[in-house]
């Protein structure tokens, strides 16, 4: 056992839950080796996959669609999506008020960089931002991702 400050651990716990999750996860990758060396695609068209998935030996899971926080797998499986990230675990797949709002946005453009153009989109979401912290905050920049950031430091 481990002691820690909070809780003990029983590391025999650990590998047994370890050993559990390695087994379930074992169960949604059945094998598509071809018998000829090539992996098959993760679907079963029998071509072979151009992704070089993380076991060499199968490709993953292949997902045919997604609702909520829940993903349908081809083989009918229905499994809670733990991997989506935020976004997805807060809005959940499929989300309506998303999609109208994406696609109304993109019917006037897709992205412009916020830090070369202004976007009424970007401003509209900035003042949301700053109004919200009751005048904490004065100003906001928006970026779609860290790479904007890190471009606009070098």
């Amino acid at each position: 056992m481990t002691k820690d400050s909070s809780f003990w651990v029983d590391t025999h716990d650990i590998l047994l839950i370890d050993s559990l999750l390695q087994v379930r996860m074992a169960s949604l990758f059945a094998s598509t080796s071809n018998g000829n060396g090539n992996i098959d695609s993760a679907d079963n068209s029998g071509a072979p996959t151009y992704i070089l998935y993380p076991n060499i030996q199968q490709p993953n899971p292949k997902v045919i669609s997604a609702k909520g926080l829940y993903l349908t797998l081809e083989n009918g499986q229905v499994i809670l999506d733990a991997t989506g990230g935020p976004a997805v675990a807060c809005l959940g797949h499929g989300n309506e008020e998303v999609k109208n709002a994406v696609l109304r946005q993109m019917e006037r453009f897709s992205f412009v960089h916020t830090l070369s153009y202004a976007n009424s989109s970007a401003e509209d979401l900035a003042r949301w931002v700053i109004t919200s912290t009751d005048g904490v905050m004065v100003k906001a920049t928006i970026m779609g991702s860290g790479e904007m950031h890190k471009n606009h430091n070098l």
